[in-house]
């Protein structure tokens, strides 16, 4: 479509197959994967920008196979990649802003008239990246419904949307963005392995230990609520490992369509908790005995989002910003080495796209790395922008505070518990 995108693609592509190519160097016995190492060690040499799609599914048949190799390749897939170096070559050749501001308004109109069709709004863009399209379409319930027994959503698989690792905090958490880790309503055969390789913890390359997931998909939308269901369950099954939160943004409270200040919406958030049975915008994957410290810290950061918040669109970005900030709290107090982190809608273009910018531009990233997050991620997951309509949170809090004023909300958020 655009030449500079291909590229940014390709390099992206390559740097995830050189980083299979070391876990091979790593394991240089692996009997079972002799195949796939070639092949893989064949694309780290010939970039493509289907790469990863076509090693995924060529190491599915492998994954009933226990041996840490097969692990390793799973977790570096999911987060052995350092992606930014990536995202800012996408946004290289695109107007540069003088300011995260800049992003919401001058310079994405500058943007949008050097390249059409990144606004993803004209026919000639759906032609142009027709495994986009029909990603997008099996991705919802109508299509799923027809669809999904020959043809299930699979991000990875056939939307070429890759994982990989965002950046590292002193806390331990390492941030990792992607696309939902399922296909169709189920969680991929991949995710399963990489808890396989969480609970084992053999992996000298990817020691993690726990991964802390946080949801922002709609758990009462038909095209969504069944892929949040089975992330939730898998949770319960694996609770040593996989810690999950689902925090919808699009909840009618958030996208200001319903009036709810820290009363209203801690009733959801409790309902959430005590009542996880009934229909909510929000879930999270308790023990039972932690259910009532988890609902006061949820209360605690509720009143302090309440009081600094001027309007309901900044309160409530400032909900979902503090709540994950508090969960990942919540589930790493009592933990040692690394732990990996992901806050993802769908895709993690539009919707987590947004919030991870958020978190970056608060926790005092450049301008640079924080625009090529918010629009590097839809570049080169979609060839596109970011939609408009799911930035006005992020928006509103850059026009309302400073980035240091906003850290100091997530450190008293990470203290709370």
């Amino acid at each position: 479509m655009y030449n500079f995108l291909e590229r940014a693609k390709k390099d992206e592509q390559q740097a995830i197959m050189r980083t299979l190519v070391e876990v091979f160097n790593y394991h240089p016995l692996s009997v079972p994967c002799g195949g796939l190492r070639d092949r893989i060690l064949f694309l780290s040499e010939n970039p493509h920008k289907t790469a990863l799609a076509h090693i995924i599914k060529s190491l599915r048949p492998l994954l009933t196979y226990d041996c840490e190799v097969i692990e390793d390749l799973v977790l570096a897939i999911f987060a052995g990649t350092p992606l930014l170096d990536s995202l800012q070559k996408s946004v290289q050749s695109l107007p540069q802003p003088d300011s995260v501001a800049d992003l919401f308004c001058g310079t994405r109109k500058q943007a949008e008239k050097k390249h059409p069709d990144l606004a993803a709004q004209s026919l000639s863009y759906y032609i142009h990246t027709p495994r986009f399209t029909w990603s997008a379409i099996t991705s919802m319930r109508p299509a799923s419904c027809l669809l999904g027994s020959l043809f299930p959503y699979d991000p990875k698989g056939v939307g070429c949307n890759s994982s990989g690792l965002l950046f590292q905090e002193k806390n331990g958490i390492d941030w990792s963005v992607g696309p939902t880790p399922t296909i169709g309503d189920e969680l991929a055969p991949e995710t399963w392995t990489l808890l396989r390789a969480l609970k084992k913890r053999r992996s000298a390359l990817f020691p993690y230990r726990k991964w802390i997931y946080i949801n922002l998909q709609n758990n009462q939308s038909p095209s969504e609520k069944r892929r949040s269901n089975a992330l939730l369950e898998a949770s319960k099954k694996h609770p040593d490992q996989f810690r999950l939160a689902s925090i919808s943004v699009d909840a009618p409270f958030y996208k200001d369509k319903m009036k709810a200040g820290p009363t209203e919406l801690k009733e959801h958030l409790y309902e959430a908790i005590f009542q996880p049975s009934q229909k909510s915008w929000y879930a999270f994957s308790l023990l039972e005995e932690e259910r009532e410290s988890w609902a006061k810290i949820v209360e605690t950061v509720l009143d302090q989002a309440y009081e600094l918040g001027p309007s309901p669109i900044v309160f409530h970005e400032l909900v979902v910003l503090g709540l994950i900030r508090a969960w990942q709290s919540f589930c790493t107090k009592e933990s040692t080495g690394r732990t990996l982190s992901t806050i993802a809608c769908k895709e993690c273009i539009d919707r987590g796209g947004s919030v991870n910018s958020a978190f970056l531009w608060a926790l005092q990233s450049s301008t640079q790395e924080v625009m090529a997050v918010l629009w590097g991620r839809p570049l080169l997951s979609r060839y596109r922008l970011i939609l408009p309509s799911r930035t006005k949170g992020f928006e509103a809090l850059v026009k309302t505070f400073t980035p240091e004023q906003v850290e100091s909300f997530l450190s008293f958020a990470w203290k709370t518990p």
